[in-house]
């Protein structure tokens, strides 16, 4: 009893292997992205071309499978027009194109 105590207690306090640039970086491999990154709240801003036939929310909920197994703590996956990123412009100026929430991704 006193090893299953033990090795509980383990499992509760280890260290989880997050690897946000690993997540990022799987992320900029996909044809089709033009840039990734992650910021300080669990967002990931994903970088594409617009495309007026594009499903930016499947795009999304796709990326999240993809950054899930990373254990990254990306929450929301944000799909912007890469031509509305500008130098010192702020996220919320960007071309929002669609999205996921992560925890809802199965």
């Amino acid at each position: 009893m006193k090893k299953l105590l033990t090795v509980v207690l383990c499992l509760i306090w280890a260290p989880v292997a997050a690897d946000p640039q690993t997540a990022v970086a799987a992320v900029r491999s996909i044809p089709g992205i033009s840039n990734a990154m992650e910021d300080n709240a669990g967002n990931l801003w994903v970088m594409v071309q617009n495309n007026p036939q594009g499903q930016y929310n499947l795009v999304a909920a796709n990326i999240c499978k993809i950054v899930r197994p990373h254990a990254a703590r990306i929450f929301l996956v944000k799909v912007v027009d890469v031509a509305t990123v500008v130098p010192k412009s702020k996220p919320k100026d960007w071309g929002f194109l669609g999205g996921a929430n992560c925890g809802m991704v199965q």
